[in-house]
């Protein structure tokens, strides 16, 4: 069974998510704050579920540094606040779902987070990504991007080898509505030319779908 991680300072809401998530066949924790983060470092959850508060962005500075990889950081956010979502994605945050929201859509986002760990591939060693600072660095090389390109990077970076609908990047990476898979196709053109000193080819295009990151491999 698949573990969840629940962030939040409220118990009530905790109680009912975690009863839902419990049915659903998902092993549940909760952690408070930062402090709690690292408890058990033994214990890597699947999917993080971050319900935003003040010291959102401490937290999620914990997880980076406690070298946790979840498939899927959600946060939860009262708003559609553009800035709050260019701060959030940069700092590891995987997909914003903005309250109130229905819990079959919550549900929908862990199964399919849960269920690509068994095919997960780790990119080489020596492509590196700063979440805190947002830049990549490959064999030695370092390169800081904007926050979207960063969000594109990332997105691409914890899905590594597998294809990334564009619908996917859409919906990782921008919350505002109304916007078109196009938007992806123009800031993955821009990445491509940030990384273009590297010398490499790291985005993929897959031709009617989307696209998939790949770099040569270690020697």
């Amino acid at each position: 069974m698949a573990r969840v991680l629940v962030i939040t300072d409220d118990p009530d809401f905790f109680s009912l998510l975690g009863y839902v998530l419990q049915a659903e066949g998902f092993l549940v924790s909760r952690a408070i704050g930062p402090g709690d983060i690292a408890i058990d470092e033994h214990v890597d959850p699947a999917v993080i579920i971050l319900d935003t508060s003040e010291n959102t962005l401490e937290i999620c500075r914990s997880i980076v540094s406690s070298n946790k990889q979840p498939a899927a950081t959600i946060a939860l956010i009262r708003s559609t606040s553009c800035e709050l979502v260019a701060r959030l994605l940069p700092a590891g945050v995987t997909i914003c779902v903005i309250r109130p929201f229905g819990l079959p859509r919550l549900l929908d986002i862990l199964r399919r987070a849960a269920g690509s760990l068994g095919e997960r591939q780790h990119p080489p060693s020596r492509l590196r990504l700063d979440r805190l600072e947002r830049t990549v660095t490959w064999k030695d090389r370092t390169i800081r991007l904007s926050p979207i390109e960063f969000g594109l990077f990332a997105d691409l970076h914890r899905h590594y080898g597998r294809v990334r609908l564009r619908t996917d990047l859409l919906a990782a990476g921008w919350s505002q509505p109304g916007l078109t898979v196009r938007c992806v196709d123009v800031h993955v053109c821009r990445l491509r030319r940030t990384l273009a000193p590297f010398g490499e080819t790291f985005i993929e295009t897959i031709r009617s779908s989307g696209y998939k990151l790949v770099a040569p491999p270690d020697n």
